[in-house]
C-alpha cells in the first residue's frame, strides 16, 4: 500500500483508536518514504518459496492469501490446515502478529517468526527465529536479543509519531 500510495493499509483492528493510530502511522510513512524505497517495496514478492531436504518452504508476511490477516496461535486446526493447503507447502514461516510460535500438525510446520521490532508478546527484546531443517525433523529456536529500546522510543516521539507507539514499544505490547 505505501509503495502504491494507497490511502489505507486495510488491517482489521479491534478498537477505533487503533484505526486512528494506524492511519497516522501510515500517512507518516507515506510522507517520509523515498520514491526509491517505494519502488523497492512495490517490487517485493508476495512470498518466497524454496526446497530444503525435499520439504517445500514458503515465507510470507501474514498468510498465503492476504498480507493483512492476523494468524494467531489460537486459531483452530481447520484454519491452519486450510492455510497449508493454500500455501501448498510443508513449512510455512510468517509474521504480522509479532508474536512468535511454532505448531506442527499433519506433517506441516507453522512458524510465526515474531518480530525484530515492535514486539507484541510482552518481551521487549528483538526476536530472531532460527529454523533448522533436516530430513526427519524441523526445529525452531527463538532468540531474544536486547537493544536500546529507549533510544528507539525517543526517536519515535521526536519523529512526530504518536507517543502511544513509544509506550507500546517500551511495554512490548
Amino acid at each position: 500500500p505505501i509503495s502504491n500510495n494507497k490511502k489505507h493499509f486495510y488491517c482489521k483492528y479491534e478498537y477505533p483508536f487503533q484505526v486512528e493510530l494506524a492511519t497516522q502511522s501510515f500517512e507518516w510513512t507515506k510522507k517520509h518514504a523515498t520514491q526509491k524505497s517505494k519502488d523497492y517495496m512495490k517490487n517485493l514478492p508476495f512470498e518466497i518459496a524454496f526446497f530444503v531436504c525435499d520439504k517445500k518452504v514458503k515465507i510470507f508476511h501474514a498468510t498465503p492469501l492476504k498480507n493483512n490477516l492476523y494468524w494467531h496461535s489460537d486459531r483452530d486446526e481447520d484454519f491452519f490446515l486450510h492455510m497449508a493447503r493454500k500455501a501448498e507447502a510443508d513449512i510455512m514461516i510468517y509474521g504480522h502478529t509479532h508474536i512468535p510460535y511454532i505448531k506442527k500438525m499433519n506433517n506441516k510446520v507453522f512458524i510465526n517468526a515474531g518480530s525484530v521490532g515492535k514486539p507484541k508478546d510482552g518481551d521487549t527484546r528483538a526476536c530472531v527465529c532460527i529454523v533448522d531443517i533436516i530430513p526427519d525433523n524441523v526445529t525452531t529456536e527463538f532468540l531474544r536479543i536486547p537493544y536500546n529500546i529507549e533510544k528507539v522510543a525517543s526517536a519515535i516521539v521526536e519523529s512526530g509519531l504518536p507517543h502511544y507507539f513509544a509506550e507500546k514499544l517500551r511495554a512490548g505490547k
